[in-house]
């Protein structure tokens, strides 16, 4: 039932009704029971009404506490509904709304964290990728060196170019292992002193 069937119930049987609020069943239960078959239609699982004056409002509790909604049976989807209905006392507009303010304000908290928690998720992906390729161009310029190197001393015509070519070989792998390794900066030590002087 939604809030203008509600309106016109209720303006029907009694008179004074102002605001009317009904609260939608959750958007998971809505979802499962679309999954399963069920009435795709919005529900709702509890519902607010104001009147006017304070014996309307106590009337109208006891006239539908655990009573069916009525009228008639034909084309009335609402015909086997019980309502469950209690008078409020002492409760006023105001609390409702601030119920209602509240919960939107921790349903922005929580889609903020969530926003936060993929954004990091996201860039330490990201870092990831980017130290990856860094770490495959390294590897690459590595073998096509150590290939180059090879090439040319399997090329040299004597026994001397090739030993100088194997030295040179050497050289330059020890310098990219050198530079393809993670390169850890530390703080330098303070200087020390012998001896401080101090005045008297």
């Amino acid at each position: 039932m939604h809030p203008s069937n509600l309106r016109k119930l209720m303006e029907a049987k009694f008179d004074g009704v102002e605001r009317i609020y009904l609260e939608a069943e959750k958007d998971h239960i809505r979802k499962n029971r679309m999954k399963s078959g069920g009435n795709r239609k919005q529900k709702f699982i509890e519902g607010w009404i104001e009147f006017a004056k304070k014996s309307t409002a106590k009337r109208c509790a006891l006239m539908l506490n655990n009573q069916q909604v009525g009228g008639k049976k034909r084309h009335n989807l609402f015909y086997d509904d019980i309502w469950n209905v209690k008078y409020l006392s002492k409760f006023q507009w105001g609390h409702l709304t601030e119920k209602l303010a509240y919960d939107q304000k921790m349903r922005e908290q929580r889609l903020k964290s969530e926003t936060a928690n993929a954004k990091k998720e996201l860039q330490f992906y990201e870092q990831k990728r980017d130290l990856s390729k860094k770490l495959n161009k390294i590897e690459e310029t590595r073998i096509k060196a150590i290939t180059r190197l090879d090439e040319k001393a399997s090329g040299a015509a004597t026994e001397d170019e090739r030993l100088a070519f194997e030295k040179k070989k050497e050289k330059n792998l020890e310098k990219i292992f050198k530079y393809s390794q993670k390169r850890e900066f530390k703080q330098r030590e303070p200087i020390k002193h012998d001896h401080f002087v101090t005045k008297k």
